[in-house]
């Protein structure tokens, strides 16, 4: 990013340009991966996620919505991930590199599907 950054035109879409790399890099290290899989567990890598104090329930429901969310494909997860990072339609097209229209729409069909996966979690619960 830094041997780029003075390519950059628009310096005010800073985090959006760094969002667009972020996300493409892992895309392309996940297209990599399925030609020759990583073989190391996350939990081995010693990364800790800090979690706020909450109750069972919202954790189990937590844990099933990405498990959901892992089952979409690499653009979907991205397009949800930056909505759920509450990031607006015009920044989500930006680092997508899709039309506004179209997020607005792929974000409808992620919804149907999670909710689609998440409906028979809902009634074990």
């Amino acid at each position: 990013m830094w041997k780029s950054f003075y390519t950059l035109k628009d310096k005010t879409k800073f985090s959006s340009w760094i969002y667009r790399i972020a996300i493409n890099t892992a895309i392309s290290r996940l297209r990599k991966e399925k030609r020759q899989p990583y073989k190391e567990n996350i939990s081995d890598l010693g990364l800790q996620i800090q979690e706020q104090e909450t109750s069972e329930n919202i954790r189990e429901r937590v844990d099933y919505l990405h498990k959901a969310i892992e089952k979409l494909s690499e653009i979907e997860k991205a397009i949800i991930m930056l909505h759920l990072d509450e990031k607006s339609y015009d920044e989500i097209s930006e680092i997508i590199g899709i039309s506004k229209s179209n997020v607005g729409v792929k974000l409808h069909r992620i919804k149907a599907q999670l909710k689609k996966l998440l409906k028979p979690v809902y009634y074990e619960i």
